[in-house]
């Protein structure tokens, strides 16, 4: 698990899960930082890290409602893979 936080926002990289080439993505970025750009720009860190990793597929589950955080997702590559009833299933392979 890693966490890196500032006043902006957040990124979230949990432990591998399922498989050793896989792992749960999360972002949190700050109200006063929000629909500038932020979100994008930690995803696209993220993905850059874990292309120096042996991880081969990122997984992120998002609430339905929360129609920023999937179009971010979805605007770097993820995608919808199974729709649960509290939250959405994205996954891309890197």
């Amino acid at each position: 698990y890693e966490n890196v936080s500032t006043g902006l926002g957040s990124i979230e990289a949990y432990g591998r899960i399922q498989a050793i080439s896989e792992a749960e993505v999360s972002l949190g970025v700050a109200a006063h930082m929000r629909g500038k750009g932020m979100g994008a720009g930690m995803l696209q860190h993220l993905i850059a890290e874990a292309r120096q990793r042996p991880i081969t597929r990122l997984v992120a589950y998002v609430a339905p409602s929360n129609i920023a955080s999937m179009r971010v997702f979805m605007k770097n590559g993820f995608t919808l893979e199974t729709n649960f009833r509290h939250y959405e299933k994205l996954t891309k392979n890197i």
